[in-house]
């Protein structure tokens, strides 16, 4: 038994027997928990809108969810177009519910989005409260560029 795969056993999490994905959390499109999972997905934070202020990351994480442990998310950003920014990584909920950057990390300047972008592999089962930081984390409250993810373990 996987943990999260939505099947009945002693898995974490509630049955999710109908393929809607709604089970309690992270993923609200058809794939929900039963998807399979082969190997670690490259994943562009924002899709084609890639990171850019305006877009809500909160809603592109809901719909594009679940996140398996290893993924890998890609920040595409070309400074200045037409505002630099960032990715910040927040120690908590309230850093995140705040937009306080300075408790962050910086995790890419805002260089690093440019060619192929920058790349963050989620390692550990936690959550990741993920933010840009510019301008003192103005984007991050006004143009809602933040988002969580909570990886999860793979249904092999």
């Amino acid at each position: 038994q996987n943990p999260g795969s939505g099947s009945s056993g002693s898995g974490w999490g509630p049955k999710n027997t109908n393929n809607s994905g709604s089970g309690w959390g992270w993923g609200g499109h058809s794939k929900g928990y039963n998807a399979t999972y082969n190997a670690p997905r490259k994943i562009i934070v924002g899709g084609d809108k890639e990171w850019t202020y305006g877009v809500n990351y909160s809603d592109w994480a809901s719909k594009t969810a679940p996140f398996f442990l290893n993924d890998i998310l890609v920040f595409k950003y070309n400074p200045p177009a037409p505002f630099t920014h960032s990715v910040y990584l927040l120690p908590n909920p309230s850093s995140y519910e705040k937009c306080d950057v300075k408790k962050g990390k910086m995790l890419a300047s805002p260089k690093q989005g440019a060619g192929n972008g920058f790349e963050f592999v989620l390692t550990k089962m936690k959550p990741y409260y993920i933010s840009c930081g510019e301008h003192d984390g103005a984007h991050c409250s006004n143009g809602t560029m933040k988002f969580t993810v909570m990886p999860i373990l793979p249904r092999w």
